[in-house]
């Protein structure tokens, strides 16, 4: 089973951008950390 290069690419990008949000919540939930204390 061959995979489209423009499925592929759209896979990629998607597990970028879920990978991207998670570092904005995570540097988000440290700054709000770094305020409470």
């Amino acid at each position: 089973m061959k995979i489209p290069f423009k499925s592929y690419w759209f896979i990629f990008a998607t597990i970028r951008q879920f990978r991207a949000n998670g570092l904005n919540l995570q540097l988000q939930d440290s700054i709000e950390l770094g305020d409470a204390q």
